[in-house]
């Protein structure tokens, strides 16, 4: 996970696998710290959104989480 934006719950953050980086947004789960490692299962979602001024094109959104070393 390399970056978040939340309040009240709900939020988007930002994944990273190496590979490349994905943002997601969780409604039901809030935001993990920065740092922090976690799995998510989700839709991709390719409307575009625009909250709080940062735009946001593709997105997963969550539907489950995992905690951990993966």
């Amino acid at each position: 996970m390399v970056e978040s934006i939340g309040a009240l719950g709900f939020g988007f953050f930002k994944i990273d696998d190496g590979t490349g980086t994905l943002w997601v947004y969780s409604q039901n789960f809030g935001t993990p710290s920065n740092g922090s490692k976690v799995g998510v299962v989700g839709r991709l979602d390719v409307q575009g959104i625009n909250v709080m001024g940062k735009t946001f094109g593709l997105i997963l959104k969550e539907t489950q989480r995992r905690h951990g070393t993966f």
